[in-house]
């Protein structure tokens, strides 16, 4: 018998990867921005300014520091899941800044997105988090595709660190219940598996500082 190509999820991208959507108090942007001023002298290197420069800050209408690129408003992403959730599909959504994870976690929360029997919603990434985040998450019942290889990648150590977000955390996921599974996102960073263990468990950037 003729076989089929069977397929289980399909991927929705809400935010930019290195220019994710991210949301902030102006107290924590301001904060941010000083450990960065700080980083840069320590480290005798502009990078992390660079980079900070390329997230675009910009003051929302909600008085909150906004940066990156957001891809859908909350009524078009409610949409697409919905639509397909009832074709038979599940999701695999890409969220790697705490705004597009806000984002994801809120049309899990009020929109009626049928679930496949076997296939789970998942969120890609969900790389900066807080604990009000993860708690959400966790209650959705969805699971989170991280990759903590991500540590690696040229440039990791010059992203600014956002006051109050969480890189990449996994023991807080797993101690929230979260399910959590690991990939390596290839060919972005290496597909080797002991090189994602390795930076899930010591945490350490190519520099070998840990975070």
């Amino acid at each position: 018998p003729r076989q089929l190509q069977r397929v289980t999820h399909i991927k929705l991208v809400l935010d930019g990867g290195h220019n994710c959507a991210m949301c902030t108090s102006v107290g924590r942007a301001l904060t941010s921005a000083l450990e960065v001023i700080a980083s840069c002298v320590q480290r005798r290197s502009l990078d992390s300014l660079r980079t900070l420069a390329e997230l675009t800050p910009r003051l929302g209408g909600d008085l909150r520091v906004h940066s990156g690129i957001k891809m859908y408003d909350d009524q078009t992403a409610t949409d697409l899941l919905r639509s397909a959730g009832e074709r038979g599909f599940s999701t695999a959504t890409h969220a790697f800044g705490n705004e597009a994870i806000d984002q994801i976690v809120t049309v899990f929360e009020r929109a009626n997105i049928q679930r496949h029997p076997v296939h789970p919603l998942r969120i890609e990434h969900a790389t900066l988090l807080n604990d009000e985040l993860i708690g959400r998450i966790a209650a959705t019942g969805v699971t989170v595709v991280t990759q903590p290889n991500f540590l690696l990648v040229p440039g990791m150590a010059a992203v600014p660190k956002s006051s109050g977000l969480r890189l990449i955390a996994l023991r807080s996921l797993l101690d929230a219940g979260v399910p959590v599974a690991g990939s390596s996102d290839a060919p972005v960073a290496s597909a080797a598996p002991l090189d994602g263990i390795r930076c899930a468990v010591t945490r350490r950037d190519q520099t070998g500082r840990q975070l």
